[in-house]
């Protein structure tokens, strides 16, 4: 079932190029609440890649490097700490740096659909000039659906 999105937009601080000047000079807004982030199934996803979407794991750099999407780029919404899994606090910058600037749709994935969620919103918090939507059970979905991965 998808639900409705808002398309983001770029504001003041962040440039054409998706650069963050600064983390304070990005103004805090929501462009996209959690209701509103659209979902899209692993057979959609797929579809979409072969029409030129973008594909952003936010899983972490040992679970994307053991399968992933082809093509896939990673940047770790969540980062391993010392008290265990904690939030990435370069993830909005890091992703909006390893984006392809002419990237102007992106799939987010991740294990199971909850981290990509979260990375929607992250990213949408701090502004975007890309639509996105979240793939519905991740990796996981994509396996059990027999599409293809890449390994290590």
């Amino acid at each position: 079932v998808s639900t409705p999105q808002s398309a983001c937009r770029t504001p003041r601080g962040l440039s054409s190029g998706r650069r963050l000047q600064s983390a304070s000079a990005v103004p805090r807004h929501i462009c996209l609440s959690g209701s509103a982030i659209k979902q899209t199934t692993v057979g959609d996803a797929a579809e979409k890649l072969e029409t030129g979407w973008t594909y952003l794991d936010v899983r972490t750099v040992e679970e994307f490097e053991e399968q992933r999407v082809p093509g896939a780029i990673n940047v770790p919404v969540f980062v391993r700490g010392p008290g265990g899994m904690e939030p990435n606090p370069n993830f909005a910058t890091a992703a909006l740096e390893a984006i392809p600037k002419t990237a102007s749709q992106v799939l987010v994935g991740c294990k199971s659909g909850q981290r990509s969620q979260a990375a929607i919103q992250q990213l949408s918090s701090v502004g975007c000039d890309f639509e996105m939507e979240n793939v519905d059970g991740g990796i996981m979905a994509w396996a059990q659906a027999q599409l293809p991965l890449e390994s290590k």
